[in-house]
């Protein structure tokens, strides 16, 4: 369905980051209305860090011309407001004045930075829409997410005038579902200046809302690593979750189409990969600025609250449709009338075009279901014998015919890219087909590996085209919705051609009019080249796009856990191990470098042997061993009990994307701990869940804790527990669904007297043994508390955990 027309309302700035309970500040106290006697008073914290300069105006969500009350940000970044006492839903507005600026955290990554260099200019309003309960006060925050839900609530009622309880309360439980935030209303700690970072582990502090503050910190951080140039990474953060949530899930498209620079990955596992790699990497900026300020076991404390936190990072893709479809045919799914309430869009893919034909001898009308399952009217009355045709909508967006008593005749959606077309037939049934019935073409699906951006070089066959020779073009491919982007216009509707009766899958097919872009190779997942075609010519084929030629002259040298090579592009020269895991049947081990570059190794093993080797991130690919690729060589695999290690002797690998070109692995190698034998686990968790032998092990490097510095997470099914070994410390936490917990008191537990603090006991003292030589951990009633959500029972640790001694 047609993703609903955005409304007269600025999305409001970033509010990622940190924000203090109010104090009194009502400095401005005009307002719209008288104000009776009985109040009660609101307090707002606007949270982007430290906002300074600014106005929050309290208005009721359906009229907003109508003002609850007002008041100016106090030096604490908080405004205290009375409004009346019978009021139970409010929109805060947050309004800059001259000078407004807010404090950014995403910036702060230069220890060497004056202060006022991470001020921001805020020209922005920002929203958060909540509920009240009865004459109670109430503290409420103003974030990235609730203005996120702020927008995603308009959409949804149509209008401002339609804007009540109920559409805000469901836009800010769906964004929390999102992000498993339990309450993005929350005013988190606030920071205005890099001492501030220390609030983060005072314990005084609630722990929920400096939990709050770090997310949004490391979202911020996320924009930056996203778009390296930003000069306000939060506020862009925040302005492409208010669109993307606004028209639907979590998937990079907007009301209208692809938003461009989109600072995250629309992969709800990549989303939270990388906001768990922006929390790591905003630990280190605060470690680096507050060096000095802070002891090292201080430091270790806040290590270990971060990266307790970062491993319980998730983010859940949107609602699923409940119903099953009683049939699907050419691409359309059909669901019982009886399944109306179960059924709602979902993410939109692909776009495509929907005819729906009436045969039915009576009048129907057409309504689209929107996210929350409400019908919305497209076409009142079609008559029999009629069609109405609608233009753009999407994959997973569902349609309602109804006759014109209300009763349902049909609830139809797309689940495959392409035109369709529904045709309501007199005896009742309904007959579902593609325009022109046996055509040369399908729909296509794009191959998920050719998803990414590309710059590439037209190269031209014939003169008269719509580019000219040695041109250069940006490209993007969205796999997930099928859509090609040009020079930052999106093209739906992905096809392939069909010769004999066969589709050849190998060329993926958009059309923009006369003109053809055909993309290869689909079938391999191997970028090769975009053909340019126009069907108005006598001689169709016009050029083609290539990637350009790629310098590759670096070198580097290998060592432990270290990769060097040789004939590489700059920008792709080596490989550091950070983490790596395993499956068997096939063997594939698969290492990651943990940096922002996000390189990815992953080798092959059969018959003991390595069969087949890639390594790649978001621009290059090299490998061996696969397909026609050259056969891998030069590879020593040493198959330990303790571990597994690969070493590199002068292997070619191939270029695959990116490059033309092969690259030399001339030496180092990569190891991957094995669990020891007879270190059996058996951990019971407070949620009932027992990690056993049948965990899968991820450990995680961390060379600024040497010698034995590292994170070790054990995981089965939804159930965790991560070591984090400072060499002084221990960090212990554990999750399952519905369940985040950490040690108590402050996550961590101290492994020599000298590390001994009231927030770190001794780790005897708190059962906990644990020994890097024979490779086991111990719990023996454990105390543990809540980070997210709440621990059932006695909430305690107890049985045993393996791993690799070291």
């Amino acid at each position: 369905m047609l993703k609903t027309r955005p409304l007269a309302v600025p999305l409001a700035v970033m509010a990622v980051s940190l924000g203090l309970a109010a104090c009194n500040g009502n400095d401005d106290d005009a307002t719209a209305n008288q104000t009776p006697t009985a109040t009660k008073t609101i307090t707002v914290t606007p949270s982007l860090g430290r906002v300074s300069n600014a106005r929050v105006i309290l208005r009721n969500p359906s009229n907003p011309a109508q003002e609850y009350g007002r008041g100016n940000l106090n030096a604490q970044g908080s405004a205290t407001i009375n409004i009346p006492a019978t009021v139970s839903a409010v929109v805060a507005e947050l309004q800059p004045l001259a000078g407004a600026t807010y404090f950014d955290e995403a910036i702060t990554d230069d220890p060497l930075t004056a202060a006022n260099e991470s001020l921001v200019p805020l020209t922005q309003n920002l929203h958060t829409a909540f509920t009240l309960s009865g004459a109670a006060n109430a503290s409420i925050g103003m974030t990235a997410l609730t203005e996120a839900a702020y927008q995603r609530a308009l959409a949804q009622a149509g209008s401002a005038a339609a804007l009540n309880a109920a559409y805000i309360n469901q836009a800010n439980a769906y964004v929390q579902q999102v992000f498993n935030v339990s309450n993005i209303l929350q005013s988190p700690v606030i920071i205005g200046s890099a001492a501030d970072y220390a609030n983060l582990i005072n314990s005084s502090l609630n722990a929920a809302s400096r939990e709050y503050a770090m997310r949004l910190a490391a979202l911020a951080q996320q924009a930056r690593t996203q778009i390296p140039g930003s000069t306000q990474p939060a506020i862009d953060m925040m302005n492409a979750l208010a669109a993307d949530l606004q028209a639907g899930g979590l998937d990079g498209v907007g009301v209208n189409g692809n938003i461009a620079n989109l600072p995250y990955a629309v992969n709800t596992a990549n989303f939270a990969a990388a906001w768990a790699t922006a929390m790591q990497a905003i630990l280190a900026n605060i470690q680096t600025l507050l060096t000095g300020s802070l002891s090292s076991t201080e430091l270790q404390n806040l290590g270990n609250y971060f990266n307790t936190l970062a491993a319980q990072l998730n983010v859940t893709p949107s609602p699923v449709i409940a119903a099953t479809p009683v049939r699907t045919v050419n691409g359309i799914a059909e669901y019982a009338c009886s399944d109306r309430n179960n059924i709602r869009s979902v993410n939109g893919g692909a776009t495509l075009d929907m005819d729906f034909v009436n045969n039915s001898g009576q009048s129907v009308n057409i309504d689209w279901l929107n996210t929350l399952g409400t019908a919305i009217r497209y076409r009142t009355s079609l008559v029999s014998g009629s069609n109405y045709y609608q233009n753009n909508t999407y994959v997973g967006h569902p349609w309602l015919l109804t006759n014109g008593s209300g009763a349902c005749k049909g609830i139809f959606m797309a689940v495959t890219a392409g035109n369709k077309v529904i045709t309501l037939n007199a005896d009742g049934t309904s007959t579902l087909g593609v325009p022109g019935g046996s055509s040369n073409t399908e729909p296509a699906t794009v191959n998920a590996a050719l998803g990414g951006n590309y710059t590439l070089t037209y190269h031209q066959s014939q003169a008269g085209g719509l580019y000219s020779d040695g041109q250069q073009v940006n490209f993007s491919v969205n796999a997930s919705t099928g859509v090609l982007s040009v020079g930052g216009m999106p093209l739906g509707n992905p096809y392939y051609m069909k010769f004999g009766g066969v589709a050849n899958t190998a060329e993926v097919i958009w059309k923009d009019g006369n003109i053809e872009y055909a993309l290869t190779n689909n079938t391999t997942g191997m970028f090769n080249e975009i053909n340019i075609s126009d069907s108005s010519k006598a001689k169709p084929f016009m050029g083609q796009f290539r990637m350009p030629a790629v310098a590759q002259t670096c070198q580097t040298t290998g060592a432990d856990n270290k990769l060097g090579f040789n004939n590489a592009p700059t920008d792709f020269c080596g490989f550091v191990r950070g983490s790596s895991s395993a499956i068997t049947n096939p063997d594939i081990y698969t290492f990651s470098s943990g940096d922002a570059d996000k390189r990815i190794l992953k080798i092959t093993v059969s018959a003991g042997a390595v069969q087949s080797v890639i390594v790649e991130n978001s621009t290059y690919a090299f490998g061996c061993g696969a397909g026609s690729q050259t056969a891998c060589s030069g590879i020593n695999f040493v198959n330990g009990a303790n571990q597994k290690e690969f070493v590199f002797s002068n292997t070619t690998l191939d270029a695959i994307t990116g490059s033309t070109q092969p690259l030399t692995v001339t030496g180092g190698s990569v190891i991957h701990p094995v669990a020891a034998t007879g270190a059996a686990s058996q951990l019971a968790l407070p949620s009932g869940t027992i990690l056993t032998n049948s965990a899968t092990l991820t450990v995680t490097l961390m060379p600024a804790f040497p010698p034995s510095g590292r994170i070790m997470t054990f995981k089965q099914g939804n159930a965790s527990a991560t070591l984090y070994d400072y060499g002084n410390t221990l960090g212990i936490a554990a999750g399952d669904s519905g369940m985040s917990i950490g040690i108590n008191p402050l996550n961590a537990c101290a492994l020599v007297a000298g590390s001994v603090t009231p927030d770190t006991p001794a780790c005897s003292d708190v059962g906990v043994d644990f020994n890097r030589s024979t490779g086991k951990v111990t719990f023996t009633n454990t105390p543990m508390h809540a980070i997210v959500f709440t621990c059932p029972g006695s909430c305690q640790l107890s049985g045993q955990l393996g791993f690799t001694p070291y």
